[in-house]
C-alpha cells in the first residue's frame, strides 16, 4: 500500500491560506502523491474533485484571491466610514454625475497597497487612474499570465459624496480574460459580499440566485 511519511520539509499542499488542511511531506512513495492529489477536498462544508483545485492554481487560486480581496475591502473601512462623515471636495470628471473627490484617491491607495502586499507580481485597473499599474505605480504590457485587480474604490460616489448611504467598494481580480473572484464591501454597515469557484457568499454564508420566473422576482441597479 502506498505510504507517506509526513514531517516539516516540505509543504505538498499550498492551500493552508484557504482554510483547507494542509500537509507536511517528509518521504513519500510516489503513488500516495498520486492519491493525495487526487482525492476530493472539503470546502466550506462541499466536496470539489482535486483537479479543480491543481490545475493551473484553479480553486484554490480563486479562493485566494477572493480572501486578497476582501483583506483590502476591509482595510480602507476605516477610512471610508470616518471621511463618508465630512464634507468633500468635489471635482468633476465628464458630467455632474461623474465626480470625484479626496477620498476616491486616498481609498485607492489604500486598497493597491493591500492588494500588491498581496499580490505583489500583479497588475490593477483603478477607477480613479489611467492604464494597467504595477506595484510601483508604473505602466507595463499585459500578459495571459498576469493576475490584473479591478477597483472601484468608492463605487457610488456622488451617493458618498451627499451624504447618501448607499455605496460600497469594488474589488474583482481576472487572469487570462477569465473573472477568478470579486468582493463587494460596504462598510458603514460591516456588509461583505464574495464570490469564487466555491460559490457566493454574504458575510461568509452561502447564498444564490432564486429560481422564481423574472415577472415574479425582484430587481435592483
Amino acid at each position: 500500500a502506498p505510504m507517506c511519511v509526513f514531517g516539516a520539509e516540505r509543504d505538498l499542499s499550498t492551500l493552508s491560506s484557504s482554510g483547507l488542511t494542509t500537509r507536511k511531506l517528509h518521504r513519500c512513495d510516489p503513488s500516495a502523491v498520486k492519491a493525495f492529489r487526487s482525492a476530493p477536498r472539503l470546502i466550506y462544508g462541499h466536496l470539489y474533485p482535486s483537479s479543480r483545485l491543481w490545475k493551473h492554481g484553479g480553486m484554490a487560486l480563486s479562493i485566494s484571491l477572493a480572501r486578497a480581496a476582501m483583506d483590502a475591502a476591509r482595510a480602507v473601512g476605516p477610512y471610508l466610514n470616518s471621511s463618508f462623515k465630512r464634507r468633500h471636495t468635489v471635482d468633476f470628471k465628464t458630467d455632474f454625475h461623474d465626480i470625484v473627490t479626496e477620498a476616491d484617491t486616498e481609498s485607492q491607495r489604500i486598497l493597491l497597497a493591500s492588494i500588491f502586499a498581496a499580490y505583489p507580481e500583479s497588475l490593477a485597473v483603478s477607477e480613479e487612474a489611467e492604464g494597467l499599474l504595477d506595484i510601483s505605480g508604473s505602466s507595463r504590457p499585459l500578459t495571459d499570465k498576469d493576475i490584473v485587480w479591478y477597483v472601484d474604490p468608492i463605487d457610488g460616489t456622488s451617493n458618498f459624496a451627499s451624504g447618501f448611504d448607499h455605496w460600497c467598494v469594488s474589488i474583482a481580480a481576472a487572469r487570462g480574460g477569465e473573472l477568478l473572484a470579486g468582493a463587494i464591501y460596504q462598510p458603514t454597515h460591516d456588509l461583505m459580499f464574495h464570490a469564487d469557484e466555491t460559490g457566493a457568499y454574504r458575510n461568509g454564508e452561502p447564498i444564490s440566485a432564486s429560481s422564481a420566473e423574472l415577472a415574479q422576482g425582484i430587481v435592483g441597479t
